[in-house]
């Protein structure tokens, strides 16, 4: 299933796609946006709260973070984000009324765990990056499938620590 997706301001449409219904939150991916323009034209109207896991690769366009970020703030109840790019998107939402929560995480696997035990009957989660990734290893992507496909072995999953 794929939910329509009509851009602010533009003719361009994007698929967010249904990766999984569980409990009555969906888990939606709109995995290929991964610029922050793009991320905010598309970023939906959902009923129920709208968890956004966004991060990947270190920001440079201050004016499209800054456009990114008013947009977040009118749709999403709750941001994840992880990688470089985290810290400078954590600042550009800001925090106090009208703010959505902001969660930092360690990496896509962690923002979708940590949704996964925020979300509520009725929410959305959503992938979209909007930002390239940076990383070695799965794609944010198949880590958010992952956990979409099976949220409660992924809550009880004991964390992983690194030794140092």
């Amino acid at each position: 299933m794929t939910i329509d997706v009509r851009p602010v301001g533009g003719a361009v449409r994007n698929r967010a796609r249904l990766v999984a219904r569980h409990e009555g939150v969906s888990w939606t991916s709109l995995a290929e946006a991964k610029d922050l323009d793009l991320a905010r034209r598309c970023l939906p109207d959902v009923d129920g709260g709208l968890l956004l896991l966004s991060g990947g690769a270190a920001i440079d366009d201050r004016r499209a973070l800054a456009g990114w970020a008013r947009r977040v703030r009118l749709r999403a109840t709750a941001v994840l984000l992880y990688g470089p790019a985290a810290d400078a998107m954590a600042t550009a939402i800001g925090v106090g009324a009208g703010c959505p929560m902001v969660v930092r995480c360690a990496d896509a696997l962690d923002a979708s765990i940590t949704a996964a035990r925020l979300a509520e009957d009725g929410d959305t989660i959503l992938l979209c990056p909007g930002r390239p990734t940076e990383i070695d290893g799965p794609e944010p992507s198949s880590l958010f499938a992952s956990v979409a496909m099976h949220p409660e072995e992924a809550i009880a999953a004991p964390a992983v620590v690194e030794a140092a």
